[in-house]
């Protein structure tokens, strides 16, 4: 037997593991964004330590900021999916929650 929230039957089970791997992989997808972000950051800022042409510091100072603000975005993104993502897993059926139409009792 297969459930997803308390319900009941193929159709409903599927479209509820759709819509959790979904966030799962969004999850990923933001995770390794903001660790792209962070490495990026951290190697401007060894850049920066290391003496440079004036032509280059403007550049390394920019992509300081933009990773350090990427990453911070990626931040906030990752938790606001996994608190979503861990809302839904505890969602009462019926309940409508994330998942909207895809979950409740028809």
């Amino acid at each position: 037997m297969n459930t997803c929230f308390g319900l009941r039957g193929n159709s409903s089970w599927s479209r509820c593991a759709v819509s959790l791997w979904k966030h799962k992989r969004s999850l990923i997808v933001v995770t390794l964004i903001g660790l792209l972000a962070l490495i990026a950051a951290v190697y401007c800022f060894w850049l920066m330590t290391v003496p440079l042409s004036y032509d280059l510091v403007y550049f390394v100072v920019g992509g300081f900021i933009v990773s350090v603000g990427v990453f911070f975005v990626a931040l906030i993104s990752s938790v606001i999916i996994a608190s979503r993502l861990r809302r839904s897993r505890r969602a009462p059926p019926g309940s409508g929650g994330l998942h909207g139409m895809a979950c409740r009792k028809r």
